[in-house]
């Protein structure tokens, strides 16, 4: 049987070396995306989820408020990297 996984456990559970935020974050300067903020509008990260579900008090006050941050980082993904790339 399939048990569901909401946001929050996926976020949390990022394995090794990329449970710091640094590894989850995307640092458009120092990556050399110099047209990043003028092509992506809303920012969102996994590092800035995982932030904001540890903070105090609670960023987030539902699963959907963190599924549509979730979503918003595939979303910039496929808008900022061209289809073919290995990243989409």
């Amino acid at each position: 049987m399939c048990s569901l996984v909401s946001p929050e456990q996926v976020v949390l559970r990022i394995p090794g070396k990329f449970q710091t935020s640094s590894y989850l974050q995307v640092d458009a300067k120092a990556l050399g995306l110099h047209n990043y903020h003028q092509v992506i509008r809303r920012p969102m990260d996994l590092g800035t989820i995982k932030d904001n579900l540890m903070a105090e008090p609670p960023s987030y006050f539902s699963s959907a408020e963190v599924l549509k941050d979730v979503q918003q980082v595939w979303a910039n993904c496929r808008t900022y990297n061209d289809e073919d790339d290995a990243i989409v």
